[in-house]
C-alpha cells in the first residue's frame, strides 16, 4: 500500500510539472475565476461572501476536472506515456496520481 501511494505521488508530481508550466494553464487559472465572477455575480444583489464562496466552489470543480483530459495527450505527444505504462506501476496508481494532480491544481487555483 505504501509503495502504491509513493508511485501515485511520483506520478502526480510528474503531472504537475507537465501541466502547470504550460501557458494555457496559467491563462485558464487566472481568467476562469474572473469570467465566473462576471457570469455569476454581476448584476445580482448578493453579499460578497456569498458570491466568493460560490465562485470558489465552481472554480475548484472546473479546474480539478480540467487536468485529467489534458495529461494523457501531452504525455502521448511527448512520448512519455509508453514509458509510464510499461513501468512497474498499476493502472490504479496511474489514475490515483492523475486524480491527486487534479485536486492539487484545483486547490492551488482557488488559494
Amino acid at each position: 500500500m505504501r509503495q502504491s501511494l509513493a508511485r501515485a505521488w511520483a506520478i502526480a508530481k510528474k503531472d504537475i510539472r507537465i501541466y502547470y508550466l504550460k501557458g494555457p494553464v496559467v491563462i485558464f487559472g487566472l481568467l476562469l475565476p474572473l469570467f465566473l465572477y462576471l457570469a455569476y455575480a454581476m448584476g445580482r444583489s448578493m453579499a460578497p461572501e456569498e458570491a466568493v464562496s460560490s465562485i470558489m466552489t465552481m472554480t475548484v470543480f472546473f479546474t480539478s476536472t480540467a487536468v485529467g483530459p489534458v495529461i494523457a495527450p501531452w504525455e502521448t505527444r511527448s512520448r512519455t506515456f509508453e514509458r509510464l505504462v510499461s513501468a512497474p506501476v498499476s493502472m490504479a496508481d496511474i489514475l490515483l496520481g492523475d486524480a491527486v494532480a487534479s485536486i492539487i491544481f484545483g486547490v492551488l487555483i482557488t488559494a
